[in-house]
C-alpha cells in the first residue's frame, strides 16, 4: 500500500538556464501560485522556492506537469519576459523521491545553502499542515538523506543550528523548554 501511495508522488523542478542565484518567484509570488496550485491540484501540492530554482511535489494519480509548466510560465513573464526555464518532471516517485534526495545531498556538499535548504524545508512542513501524504514522504526522504549524510561525512553541516531550528518549531511550549534544555545539556558533554 505505501509503494502504490508512493508512486502517486509527482515532481516538477523548474530552474534559469542562465542559473543566477536569485528566486524565480519573490515570496509573496510563490504563495500565491502554491495557492493556484492547490485549488486545481488539491491540498496535496508543496512548493520549494530556492536561489537554485523551484521545487514542486505534488501527489495526484494524474500528471499535471504540462498544467504546472504552462502555470509557471505565465507567472514568470509577469516578473521577467526574457527569463528562460528549464523544466524536468519526475512522474513517480521514485523519481521524486531521488530528486528531493539528490538536491538535499548536493546542498550538502555546501554548507551555507545546506542550512538554508534545511530551514526552508522545515517551515514549509510546519506551514502546510493541510498536506499529509507529501509533507509525510518528503520528511522522510529528508531525515533518511540526513542519516545518510552523516554516514558519509561524519557530521551533517550546522547540525546545531538545524536541531535548535526544529526545536524552535514545536507546537508545545513545554515540549519546546524540554528539548531545549536537553540539547543544550548535550552540548555541553560534547564540548
Amino acid at each position: 500500500m505505501e509503494s502504490q501511495k508512493l508512486q502517486n508522488l509527482k515532481s516538477v523542478t523548474i530552474k534559469d538556464y542562465k542559473f543566477k542565484r536569485r528566486l524565480l518567484l519573490k515570496p509573496y509570488l510563490a504563495k500565491q501560485f502554491l495557492s493556484f496550485l492547490q485549488e486545481f491540484i488539491g491540498n496535496e501540492v508543496i512548493l520549494i522556492n530556492t536561489n537554485t530554482g523551484i521545487q514542486i511535489f505534488y501527489y495526484s494519480k494524474k500528471n499535471y506537469s504540462q498544467f504546472i509548466k504552462e502555470s509557471m510560465l505565465l507567472y514568470c513573464i509577469k516578473v521577467n519576459q526574457n527569463i528562460e526555464l528549464k523544466f524536468t518532471n519526475q512522474n513517480n516517485g521514485t523519481e521524486a523521491r531521488k530528486q528531493f534526495k539528490n538536491a538535499v545531498y548536493t546542498f550538502s556538499q555546501y554548507p551555507q545553502l545546506f542550512l538554508a535548504y534545511s530551514k526552508k524545508f522545515i517551515k514549509i512542513k510546519n506551514e502546510n499542515t493541510k498536506s499529509k501524504i507529501v509533507i509525510s514522504f518528503l520528511n522522510i526522504f529528508f531525515e533518511k538523506t540526513l542519516t545518510t549524510i552523516s554516514k558519509n561525512k561524519g557530521v551533517i553541516p550546522f547540525q546545531n543550528k538545524l536541531n535548535l531550528n526544529k526545536i524552535k518549531k514545536i507546537n508545545s511550549e513545554v515540549n519546546q523548554k524540554l528539548l531545549y534544555s536537553l540539547f543544550k545539556d548535550n552540548k555541553l558533554h560534547l564540548n
